[in-house]
């Protein structure tokens, strides 16, 4: 599921720079877009490898490493996107209120409850079931 959305936003992104309007964007919005881009391909880079391989080994092949790395790598990879959608957040904010202060804030604000809600709770939860 992860990696429909990520190739998702991937494809917008890349649809963004092909339009008219975006070569007239501000610096502050082209920029940030470059960066959000650079994020969510690492991500979709990431998220790449567990699927093709499951596919492509003999299902004997499939360890609990195997099952680990998969884990962690898919782990990073949500750790990518959220920045990417976090920039993308920062240059609708800024086009918006068109105050880089605020939109800034927004966009760490976004950050932070995104990665409470993905990581931090499920961490916590996860760690509360392990102690009972």
């Amino acid at each position: 599921m992860v990696l429909h959305g990520a190739q998702a936003l991937l494809g917008f992104q890349f649809i963004m720079i092909w339009l008219k309007g975006f070569g007239k964007l501000p610096l502050l919005s082209r920029q940030p877009h470059l960066l959000s881009f650079a994020f969510v391909t690492m991500a979709t880079i990431l998220l790449m490898p567990p699927p093709a391989y499951h596919r492509l080994a003999r299902s004997e092949e499939r360890t609990e490493a195997f099952y680990r790395f998969a884990s962690w790598i898919i782990l990073g990879a949500l750790a990518l996107v959220e920045p990417g959608i976090a920039t993308e957040f920062f240059i609708l904010t800024e086009k918006a209120v068109h105050s880089v202060a605020f939109s800034l804030g927004a966009a760490f604000a976004l950050l932070i409850f995104s990665y409470t809600l993905w990581f931090a709770w499920a961490i916590r939860r996860g760690g509360a079931s392990h102690a009972s």
